[in-house]
């Protein structure tokens, strides 16, 4: 596999505290009252994690806080010199300024983060996932087999210099190994990467020879945390390796994607180029968050193992609900680009629902009033599962039904036949009022 290097000094520091910046506190007070509330929160998370770790965990976690906290005051410091351009010696000269403060408020706000997920207790399991070590280090892994796929990107020192280097580990028991030689070196020195698990959570990075793959002062090495940040999952790559899907991961310690912990960004399925992490696109899922992949297998919503042709070009990627399907979708691939994807879940909905109102449309206007406000995920108040059958061939062959009470005692049913053709489209083949006895009970806990 390729490796990539971006080695540039940046003149505005990382996205965090570059879109804080936008949002300057108007006054030096405001500032540090901003500080204080988030100070608190730090204090609470600390004394939090304690009653989950052992003493001498704790005794560790005291010492990297008195590590981490002379690290935050420091930062702030190079901060303000390096975007602002003010240059002061101690620090309480650098507390007369809002941006000294304001950079201590991002950089203890990544802290709760890391306290958060210190015990690993809420983290998803496995190496697949994203990690980072809090001191402006990021590290992706997908675990393929006997292998690890990684990227790694960091920013260090107080120039800010960036590093970042890809590529295939090889694993062996609890040890990924990377050797690679170094480009351009008279020397033909080898790379060495190892990436040392421990603890389900945590990964320590050694390095040799990495200097090529960073600006000055850069390095790789250090303990990675894996987070809540979103993960390429390993049952979604494709069979020739050459995609994933990337989904978003809720940590019940942070809430949900739509809290402010993640800035309340809508959460997204993407389908993303394993070789270089290129996201090729957004995989239409629908708007709402409880439709993408989360890691969260509770009460039969979860993430089903992708189907793929056996070619890697068509993607089935289906979220379960616990009566139908919360998202299913068909994705056609062409050279490392969408050449389409269909909402299955959204056609068939659609499709059925039209022609079950013009067939009753006295049954269909009752079962819509007694069923009225039971949200966006029962469209006009019904139930409707839809399947995409075996195999993994275009034309692909939907079966669609449709009901008013999905536990039982329905009133309205309807079942339909569909295909979905080599350009994307979707077709009705046949549709009839009444149950279908054909239907597979597979994504259908409640059996309708």
């Amino acid at each position: 596999m390729a490796m990539k290097i971006f080695c540039i000094c940046i003149l505005f520091v990382w996205s965090g505290i570059w879109c804080d910046a936008k949002e300057k506190p108007s006054s030096r007070e405001e500032a540090q009252q901003q500080f204080n509330a988030v100070d608190v929160k730090l204090n609470k998370a600390y004394q939090a994690i304690r009653a989950e770790l052992t003493p001498a965990q704790f005794s560790e976690l005291q010492k990297l806080q008195r590590e981490w906290l002379s690290y935050r005051d420091e930062k702030a410091k190079q901060l303000l010199w390096f975007n602002e351009r003010i240059a002061e010696d101690t620090p309480q000269q650098c507390e007369t300024h809002a941006e000294y403060w304001r950079y201590k408020t991002t950089l203890t706000k990544d802290r709760v983060e890391f306290l958060q997920i210190y015990s690993g207790k809420d983290v998803p399991e496995g190496i697949t996932g994203a990690y980072q070590d809090f001191h402006d280090g990021n590290l992706q892994l997908t675990k393929t087999k006997d292998r690890i796929l990684f990227q790694m990107f960091v920013v260090r020192g107080p120039t800010a210099h960036t590093g970042e280097i890809e590529g295939v580990a090889e694993l062996k028991g609890n040890v990924g190994v990377y050797r690679a030689l170094v480009p351009d070196d008279p020397e033909k020195k080898w790379c060495e990467i190892t990436f040392a698990f421990k603890d389900g959570h945590m990964i320590e990075v050694r390095t040799k020879n990495a200097q090529y793959y960073g600006g000055m002062g850069v390095y790789f090495d250090g303990t990675y945390y894996k987070t809540c940040g979103p993960l390429i999952m390993e049952n979604s790559i494709s069979p020739d390796e050459s995609y994933g899907v990337q989904v978003p991961v809720i940590c019940f310690s942070q809430g949900s994607p739509s809290d402010d912990t993640n800035e309340g960004e809508a959460a997204q399925d993407e389908l993303v180029e394993m070789n270089t992490g290129r996201v090729i696109g957004t995989i239409d899922v629908g708007k709402e968050d409880w439709r993408v992949g989360y890691n969260r297998p509770l009460n039969f919503h979860e993430t089903l193992p992708a189907r793929w042709s056996r070619d890697s070009s068509l993607l089935i990627w289906e979220v379960a609900g616990k009566w139908f399907s919360d998202a299913l979708t068909v994705v056609k691939l062409d050279r490392g680009k969408i050449q389409w994807q269909l909402n299955v879940v959204k056609r068939a909905q659609e499709a059925i629902l039209a022609r079950a109102k013009k067939a009753a449309p006295q049954q269909y206007a009752d079962s819509r009033k007694a069923n009225g406000g039971n949200g966006s995920a029962y469209p006009e108040g019904f139930s409707v599962g839809v399947q995409v059958l075996d195999p993994v061939k275009l034309p692909l062959q939907v079966r669609v039904r449709m009901t008013d009470n999905p536990k039982g005692g329905s009133k309205l049913d309807a079942c339909m036949e569909a295909i979905i053709t080599t350009d994307g489209k979707f077709v009705v083949q046949k549709f009839r009022l009444g149950t279908d006895k054909l239907w597979k009970d597979g994504n259908n806990p409640g059996g309708w």
